[in-house]
């Protein structure tokens, strides 16, 4: 499951194992998905505080400066998609997985 995919349906545990995948995967983020990355954390920590659940305080994920896209391969992308292949990425390594 996505990150954002778990963050919209309220699903923690679906989307702490979302995180922990993207967490991972860090060093290829730009900044703006960074950014993106931050704000879903942060959404779905206020949202436990305001249920009364245990909350993850998740340190705020930075960009990595030696990251550029020379690391990246051509990959195809779905509209929408994060400007990189992180996206492609993580969508096939999920159906790989079965997740």
């Amino acid at each position: 499951m996505l990150l954002a995919d778990a963050a919209a349906e309220d699903r923690p545990a679906a989307f702490s194992e979302a995180y922990d995948r993207v967490n991972g995967l860090s060093f290829y983020l730009s900044p703006a998905q960074v950014e993106h990355v931050n704000e879903l954390a942060e959404a779905q920590h206020q949202l436990a505080l305001a249920g009364g659940a245990i909350a993850i305080v998740r340190p705020d994920l930075k960009a990595d400066p030696e990251m550029n896209d020379s690391y990246f391969a051509d990959c195809p992308q779905s509209p929408g998609a994060f400007p990189s292949g992180l996206l492609w990425a993580l969508t096939i390594s999920n159906r790989s997985n079965n997740l």
